[in-house]
């Protein structure tokens, strides 16, 4: 029982616990029933390193690698996209449909020297660079095979005429609990376009179909210097920067609370903002 019902929008007692006394639920809500989902995708990678002895004071480590991460695609193609440019939910065409693109640009360089400055072995400067790539997608709630309509969940409300007892559902706004026998609502998976073009009384996630694969960059530099034979000074700085990290929010609270436009004076750029994944329930 979710929230007390409007007196003027249902004609009820508008007190909860009298509702539910008499046999009525405030809200229902049920998730599509549509079996397990499978999803598959691949994470390949191929790399060289090497090291260079350039002289007798510089030592250089150097590689690439390469990451190839595929997106989920659902074995059954059960999967869809919530298209924000068209209000859309955008269905997945066949088995191997990501609805999203491929990042084939995920390169890590790897570089590293030690540069013995004196040549004695006592004073060397250290310093290193490499990008790490990441998968990042938010935990299995957050992936498009989670998506409406083959997934998610449906609210029935008091305030809208259902009429939910914990055995059954009665004739639309009538409060006569005796009558509750109907089966209760299941969601159907409704792929119909009226649906799909419109989804009402559903949550949905959008990722953007150009996302790049989450990457950080971690670089650092090191002056050791041996003062003694058991003492040796060290100096370092180690810095990180990630990029295209991922966030989810809902765009509902943004698009209703939020003048945008303000953005750019204290904080984000609007566009920047908007960037990420997405969720959000359709009223």
């Amino acid at each position: 029982m979710l929230g007390a019902p409007s007196r003027e929008l249902s004609g009820t007692t508008g007190y909860e616990q009298a509702n539910l006394l008499i046999g009525f639920m405030c809200s229902y809500q049920i998730g599509v029933q549509n079996g397990n989902v499978g999803t598959t995708n691949f994470e390949n990678a191929a790399f060289i390193q090497d090291d260079w002895r350039a002289s007798s004071k510089l030592t250089l480590n150097l590689g690439l690698r390469f990451e190839y991460f595929t997106n989920p695609a659902e074995r059954h193609a059960r999967q869809s996209n919530f298209d924000l440019a068209t209000g859309h939910l955008v269905l997945a065409s066949s088995a191997s449909d990501t609805l999203t693109e491929t990042d084939k640009n995920n390169y890590s360089p790897r570089i590293g020297f030690a540069y013995d400055i004196s040549g004695k072995g006592r004073s060397v400067v250290r310093g290193g660079f490499g990008i790490f790539y990441f998968l990042d997608r938010g935990g299995i709630s957050n992936q498009l095979a989670q998506n409406a309509p083959f997934s998610g969940s449906s609210s029935y409300s008091y305030n809208d005429g259902y009429r939910i007892t914990f055995s059954g559902q009665g004739p639309l706004g009538n409060n006569n609990n005796t009558l509750a026998t109907l089966p209760l609502p299941l969601p159907p998976v409704n792929t119909t376009a009226a649906y799909l073009n419109n989804p009402l009384n559903a949550d949905v996630i959008a990722v953007r179909p150009d996302n790049k694969t989450s990457s950080v960059m971690q670089y650092n530099i090191q002056y050791q210097h041996q003062l003694t034979d058991d003492t040796a000074l060290s100096v370092g700085f180690v810095g990180t920067r990630g990029s295209n990290l991922v966030l989810y929010y809902n765009l509902n609270a943004i698009a209703h609370s939020v003048d945008l436009g303000s953005l750019s004076d204290r904080g984000p750029d609007p566009e920047q903002l908007l960037s990420g994944p997405r969720r959000g329930k359709r009223p």
